[in-house]
């Protein structure tokens, strides 16, 4: 150790004082030529080099890990949102794929029933005819819409003359693409019937009250090719208004 303290020759600011705490903020490794001994200060000149080395080396391995910590986040997070656009995709596909080898729906496939607000009605009276249909089959490709392009009910009189067509329009009725319809799928229409004779456009719609007498009405839903077709409920029209 030489007159200003140093070692081996180098001397060392008195105002230098060595801490773990200064080298980390530093960044600074103080060089090995630094190290004395024979000296108590000597000794602490040396351990504070020791401490610094030590701390500079966690710091770095603290920075490491943090940088690939948050690589590795980003890799997560980026691998989950491939893995989500996959199977939207693999769905698609799959719903797709279902659609192309999925048979028509058949009429045997659904339960179209038929329901009037009364079962007897004065002249004049209006008939509400109520129509639920569902699919008691399985999946299938139909038309899953409702309204007078795909639904309509029919009305005979006695003799099984048609006196009136519920969907006999003029309608504007766009194509329609098939869809599939599930297991269990339902729906539902009304129309009414003021007993005015109207079995079709032209010169046949007389708009002419119908006669007393008993009546048929049968619904009818384009859900399937041929369309499904209920079963006939009976009413009666009286002849007192």
């Amino acid at each position: 150790m030489n007159s200003s303290g140093g070692c081996r020759g180098e001397s060392v600011p008195s105002s230098w004082s060595f801490s773990w705490q200064a080298a980390v903020r530093a960044h600074i490794l103080p060089p090995a030529s630094m190290t004395c001994c024979n000296s108590s200060r000597g000794t602490d000149v040396h351990q504070a080099v020791r401490w610094g080395q030590l701390a500079a080396s966690v710091a770095l391995g603290v920075l490491v890990a943090i940088v690939i910590s948050s690589s590795t986040g980003r890799s997560t997070f980026s691998s989950s949102a491939m893995d989500r656009t996959s199977l939207r995709t693999t769905v698609a596909a799959e719903e797709s794929s279902a659609s192309s080898t999925m048979q028509s729906c058949e009429p045997s496939h659904f339960i179209l029933r038929v329901m009037t607000n009364n079962a007897t009605y004065s002249i004049g009276d209006t008939v509400q005819i109520t129509m639920s249909i569902r699919n008691k089959g399985q999946s299938c490709l139909g038309i899953v819409e409702s309204g007078p392009c795909v639904d309509g009910a029919t009305v005979s009189n006695s003799s099984g003359q048609i006196v009136w067509v519920s969907n006999f329009g003029p309608y504007s009725c766009p194509a329609s693409e098939p869809e599939i319809v599930p297991h269990g799928w339902n729906d539902s229409d009304s129309v009414s019937w003021l007993q005015k004779e109207c079995p079709a456009l032209g010169s046949q719609c007389t708009n002419t009250q119908v006669s007393p007498g008993r009546y048929s009405v049968v619904g009818k839903w384009g859900v399937s090719e041929p369309a499904v077709q209920s079963r006939l409920v009976k009413i009666t029209i009286n002849g007192l208004p």
